[in-house]
């Protein structure tokens, strides 16, 4: 069964636009944030990344109180 992202009105979302290596994992990816977007990983926003071989990974921090 494939995963479903709905896209919600509360975030921003961003695409890199580049093809990524997934095996950086979410380290490696945050700083593709910080490096390429000049941005850091906030409750409102979201970035999408598309890996070498067409996997798809979104990034984002969802705080839950």
């Amino acid at each position: 069964m494939a995963r479903v992202c709905q896209l919600t009105d509360d975030l921003k979302y961003y695409l890199c636009m580049e093809p990524v290596d997934m095996r950086k994992q979410f380290q490696g990816l945050q700083g593709i944030v910080n490096e390429e977007f000049g941005r850091y990983l906030t409750q409102d926003e979201a970035f999408i990344f598309i890996g070498k071989t067409v996997s798809i990974q979104p990034l984002f921090w969802r705080f839950e109180q």
